[in-house]
């Protein structure tokens, strides 16, 4: 199946490699054939049902599109190459097009009258009401043209901003990069995700939210607390939260009988507000590092945020690095999350 991803502009290779991340997460391929800013064309072996469980998990994708056709954007080309495409007949459409960098050429409404003229014959144009969207994204004299299969819901993730939950907590993750870091992650459907800094459960809501199943802990009793009270209000449970200290995270793990961990996931503390009792951060990082190493299955693996690139790079030898990801936060701030896999055994 080829599938057409745009995504959105948070950051240049996230939103990519979470989409990458997911399809994996769930076994199945995904082959990238066209690439662009904020847009990829991906060759995967999920099926339709397949897709549209896997898409849904997505933060950072602005939408996913099924391919129709794609061409040189002439007259007569598009209208041939729409005449070939697997598209229903008898069915209400709207074109929305894109351009895909800078440049001049057609503008995005000329774009979508050829291709809404290519593809309207048995078929009627409807810009209000339309029962299927189709995308169509400009290349220069190319056009990739797909149905939309899913597109992100705004409101979907915001209901969990940090401000709409009962226990609120300035320093948490906006919903869209917690759903993203889980998804780095590979978590596969059903697994289990550890925060041992859940803090008021950003990281853990979104989790929960995809129907993964999650663990939590913290230094602070009062955290732990309001991360429950947060899950709670969302109607999502956790299979355990507990206060700890990041250091003894893996014993109580083990003395509490819970399942393995396919993930962990984790913004670190940081800056003064931070709460790690009288610890220096860097010795609660290189801890931290450690007890997620232990935490974490055979081949899993560890997302965590921390403030800086060399606090990214303190790992132990039980962990390999696979990216880093800066994300600034605002002009004084910029996090960095290390995405860290347990070699298989």
């Amino acid at each position: 199946m080829r599938l057409l991803f745009w995504y959105s502009g948070e950051h240049a290779e996230m939103p990519q490699e979470e989409a990458r991340a997911v399809f994996q997460a769930h076994g199945f391929t995904f082959d990238v054939v066209g690439d662009r800013p904020r847009f990829q064309v991906v060759d995967t072996d999920a099926l339709g049902v397949d897709v549209d469980a896997i898409v849904r998990r997505l933060g950072l994708t602005h939408d996913v599109s099924s391919h129709l056709f794609d061409g040189v954007l002439d007259e007569r080309a598009v209208a041939e190459a729409a005449d070939l495409c697997c598209f229903a007949t008898g069915i209400r459409f709207a074109v929305r097009a894109e351009r895909l960098g800078e440049g001049g050429g057609l503008r995005r409404t000329e774009v979508e009258r050829r291709v809404g003229e290519a593809l309207g014959a048995r078929r009627t144009v409807n810009l209000k009401r339309p029962e299927v969207v189709v995308r169509a994204f400009l290349d220069g004299e190319r056009v990739w043209v797909g149905q939309r299969l899913w597109d992100r819901d705004p409101k979907e993730t915001a209901q969990r901003h940090p401000k709409e939950r009962p226990e609120f907590s300035p320093v948490s993750l906006q919903p869209k990069l917690a759903r993203a870091l889980v998804n780095l992650a590979r978590v596969p459907s059903g697994g289990v995700v550890y925060d041992p800094f859940c803090g008021t459960g950003g990281v853990l809501l979104e989790a929960a939210s995809m129907g993964l199943r999650v663990v939590g802990s913290d230094l602070d009793e009062a955290m732990v607390r309001a991360c429950r009270t947060n899950l709670e209000h969302f109607g999502l449970g956790a299979l355990d939260l507990f206060p700890a200290d990041a250091g003894i995270a893996a014993k109580e793990l083990a003395r509490r009988g819970l399942p393995a961990i396919d993930a962990v996931v984790s913004d670190l503390p940081y800056g003064r507000s931070a709460y790690a009792g009288k610890e220096p951060l860097e010795r609660l990082y290189e801890r931290a590092f450690q007890t997620m190493a232990q935490c974490v299955r055979p081949g899993g693996f560890v997302v965590a945020g921390v403030p800086t690139e060399a606090a990214a790079r303190r790992i132990p030898s039980e962990l390999a690095s696979v990216a880093l990801f800066k994300v600034p936060v605002h002009r004084s701030l910029t996090r960095h999350f290390a995405l860290l896999r347990r070699p298989p055994a």
